[in-house]
Parts: C-alpha cells; sequence; structure tokens
C-alpha cells in the first residue's frame, strides 16, 4: 500500500504556509489527511460522530467516491 504521492509543482504556490515553488517537489502522505488540528477538534481521535464536512475520505466534487451514499447508510445508526 502506498502511504505517499511524490509531486512537482508546476507553480509556485503556498500550502499551510509554506512556500512551495515551481520545480521543487513535495510528498503528500496520505495517512495524515484528516488529522489537521486547524481543522478538527483532537484530529488523532477516531469519532464517528465527528460533523466534519471538510474531510478528504471520499473525496469531493469529480472525484468523489460513488460509494460514499452506501457507506453512509452503512454506518449510519
Amino acid at each position: 500500500m502506498r502511504t505517499s504521492r511524490p509531486r512537482l509543482a508546476t507553480e509556485d504556490v503556498e500550502i499551510g504556509g509554506r512556500l512551495i515553488r515551481a520545480g521543487e517537489g513535495a510528498i503528500a502522505v496520505l495517512f495524515l489527511a484528516n488529522r489537521d488540528r486547524a481543522a478538527f477538534d483532537r484530529p488523532d481521535e477516531f469519532d464517528r460522530y465527528r460533523a466534519a464536512q471538510q474531510h478528504v475520505a471520499f473525496g469531493f466534487r469529480v472525484h468523489q467516491c460513488i460509494g460514499t451514499p452506501a457507506a453512509a447508510r452503512a454506518t449510519a445508526w
């Protein structure tokens, strides 16, 4: 299982207050997704009732997982 995705910036971009210049590399570490302390209370704890709307678990827009509705029904209590 791949846990990171190396990327190459095609233009200057600021992410998390850091400037990544065009041509520089960056690595997105997938297992750190949804663990942003600025976005989530207690990001290191599993909370199935968390009312988070900006997580990346199922993607979004054109990258939305087609299984999202089924997963929501399966986990609804």
